[in-house]
């Protein structure tokens, strides 16, 4: 899978759309989108700026190494859903914090753990902060 192929997988899939909204975005086939995330086809220029809007990243993203920008993390600076629902807590809840910051951060700000990259991960300090902000909220 090439470079461009794995942001828009990753892009698509943390922003919960589906291949037919982002075809139906980009007035092409669904198959058609499906061979830019498998990497079958490249997306020409004109897509690759449309995308750039539709997900509000720079256009560089989809063609820098992404790689060797990752935010790399210590193992226990960061919390994923298996760590929340170990301790006790309910799946819908571990599920739905990791998601929350999630949604909040931009892609290329998310972190990653040496050896899980195909884990999602959020450091401690963003599901605490947003604990806060909530607590608050309650009044």
């Amino acid at each position: 899978m090439n470079s461009i192929a794995e942001c828009l997988y990753h892009l698509r899939n943390d922003n919960n759309k589906s291949k037919e909204e982002l075809a139906v975005y980009l007035d092409i086939t669904v198959r058609s989108y499906a061979r830019y995330e498998s990497g079958d086809r490249v997306p020409d220029l004109q897509t690759l700026i449309a995308l750039s809007k539709y997900y509000s990243v720079p256009l560089d993203f989809f063609v820098v190494d992404n790689g060797s920008q990752k935010n790399i993390v210590k193992r226990e600076e960061v919390f994923c859903y298996k760590d929340i629902t170990d301790k006790g807590y309910n799946g819908k809840l571990a599920h739905g914090l990791i998601r929350e910051v999630l949604n909040n951060l931009p892609y290329h700000q998310r972190v990653t753990v040496p050896g899980s990259e195909n884990i999602k991960f959020v450091t401690k300090d963003s599901v605490r902060q947003l604990l806060m902000e909530m607590l608050a909220d309650l009044g």
